[in-house]
């Protein structure tokens, strides 16, 4: 009961810092299933002599903050705008990209319908996008990925299973891994955290990082990804409130049902279960200029499945 009467009426909302732990001034409720923010702050046992029986009082030394975040898989509802949990995935992989506006497809390459011709902006996609190519009305809807565009032409990785003529190409929003040669996308971005634990306690999590990302795929079931987060520590906790509500309560999960995977840039096979990890090493870099962790600074990474 009391685990219960914790999680009712607890929400979160995240932030993506502009500077590491510093409190951003954009925030975004997210449904979640669970959330426990768990404060880890290091006793220092003193070891002075005293004519007592007693320790001295021991002192605080450096702190810091872990958690994980679960919470059900989907978009947004609408195709360019970004989710709820946005900043989860973007401080997950690295990377975010928007795609460019739809355009309309006047031709293709018959009978393996690879090329998708465009009258002009094409070259706004680049290689490695997921795109939508889609009717205006929504139906005839089919997932691809660029291999190449230019101006004129855009070229998919494996054919259409229709002719795409008469449909828009669209690239939504995409969270990507990047290659560890870019030197400037090495760096995590970070994400600030106000935490309302069972609507009574205001707990508010600088510098936070995510260490891993666990997807399972299994027949049938709704996708549940598990961010796990490593931070710098809890900037305060004191009795408060946290207005607003998550943008895309409407929008139904996504069950694991008519998927494909892609292996090696081959066919494409049916499969009934599937587990995803990422996982960001990260080295926790300490200063005595700070309540102990300057930052988090990635230092490897890892994908298995």
């Amino acid at each position: 009961m009391g685990d219960l009467l914790t999680k009712r009426g607890s929400k979160l909302a995240i932030g993506l810092e502009t500077t590491y732990a510093t409190e951003p001034t954009t925030f975004r409720v997210i449904d979640i299933i669970d959330c426990n923010p768990r404060r880890d702050k290091e006793r220092l046992e003193r070891e002075v002599i005293r004519d007592t029986f007693d320790k001295p009082a021991s002192k605080p030394g450096n702190e810091s903050a872990t958690f994980d975040i679960s919470l059900e898989l989907h978009g947004s509802g609408t195709c360019g705008t970004a989710p709820e949990s946005d900043v989860l995935w973007h401080c997950a992989m690295g990377r975010k990209r928007i795609g460019p506006s739809p355009l309309a497809i006047t031709g293709t390459n018959p009978p393996t319908y690879t090329e998708c011709t465009v009258a002009s902006g094409g070259d706004a996609f680049k290689a490695n996008d997921l795109v939508l190519v889609v009717n205006d009305n929504g139906t005839g809807a089919e997932v691809g990925r660029v291999a190449s565009a230019t101006s004129t032409k855009i070229t998919l990785t494996q054919g259409l299973a229709a002719t795409p003529v008469g449909k828009k190409i669209k690239g939504g929003v995409q969270y990507q891994l990047k290659l560890f040669s870019d030197t400037t996308l090495q760096a995590l971005p970070s994400f600030y955290s106000r935490f309302l634990r069972g609507s009574k306690i205001l707990e508010k999590i600088a510098g936070g990082k995510v260490s891993s990302l666990r997807m399972d795929f299994t027949s049938g079931q709704i996708i549940k990804p598990v961010f796990s987060v490593e931070a710098k520590h809890f900037a305060s906790i004191a009795p408060g409130s946290l207005t607003g509500s998550a943008d895309d309560t409407l929008v139904p999960p996504h069950i694991a049902r008519y998927m494909k995977v892609n292996i090696g840039g081959g066919g494409c096979y049916g499969i009934s279960a599937a587990t995803i990890n990422l996982t960001n090493d990260l080295y926790r870099q300490l200063s005595v200029c700070t309540s102990g962790t300057q930052n988090l600074i990635r230092t490897g990474r890892t994908v298995s499945g």
